[in-house]
């Protein structure tokens, strides 16, 4: 969660359980939050920086002007179960030219991070500098979609839709000690129904992953 005030252009930071840092946090700006009017139609002008004035890496995955823009931050640190710490948003340079840095705030720690935002083609582009691109079975499958939680989203059929990413398993995670798969699914009532593929590797070898979803026992 994030609370920007008015005015003074600043974010509080998420109260957390435990110290973080170097950790991307998603800002979300509203009309409530910044004012559009003195901001680049795309936002190309915005940026945000540390309490210290440290300029800060940054990613919009969605601008909305008409409505809730999201941006992902990433943050130095953040202190435990604090609830001073906060962050400066600045806009309303004309001149200023688009200064987003998604390497920079996914750093060599992500391996891959898919926003799935495309609305054309079949690429879905990874955010990190392993540019892991993913590939989709066509530009309808899966289908681009505007509802996402964040931003824009990938509907999957739930039968021949996929995206293929290439060597993405060989060249990331194969081999590694531990890793974490994160993912925003948003099942309908067919897929509560049965069980689901979200994630599986093939031709890896010895040691494959895989994760499913079943609408009676979760993510398995």
């Amino acid at each position: 969660r994030d609370h920007c005030v008015t005015g003074v252009q600043t974010c509080a930071l998420p109260i957390s359980s435990e110290a973080l840092t170097n950790f991307p946090v998603l800002v979300s700006l509203n009309s409530s939050r910044i004012d559009y009017a003195n901001t680049q139609n795309s936002g190309q002008d915005v940026r945000f920086t540390d309490s210290d004035g440290t300029a800060l890496s940054y990613e919009i995955e969605k601008w909305d002007e008409a409505g809730t823009s999201t941006v992902w931050v990433k943050v130095p640190s953040i202190d435990i179960n604090s609830n001073t710490d906060y962050i400066y948003v600045y806009y309303g340079n004309t001149g200023a030219t688009d200064a987003q840095s998604p390497t920079g705030v996914w750093d060599s720690n992500y391996k891959a991070v898919f926003h799935m935002k495309e609305t054309s083609g079949i690429t879905v582009a990874d955010s990190t500098s392993t540019a892991l691109s993913g590939n989709k079975n066509g530009a309808s499958n899966p289908a681009p979609t505007t509802s996402g939680y964040i931003g824009g989203a990938q509907n999957f059929n739930g039968t021949s839709d996929y995206i293929d990413v290439p060597n993405g398993y060989t060249s990331t995670i194969q081999g590694a000690s531990s890793y974490s798969l994160d993912f925003w699914v948003k099942p309908n009532a067919a897929a509560l129904s049965g069980s689901k593929v979200l994630f599986d590797a093939i031709n890896c070898g010895s040691l494959c992953v895989g994760l499913q979803f079943n609408g009676s026992s979760g993510v398995y």
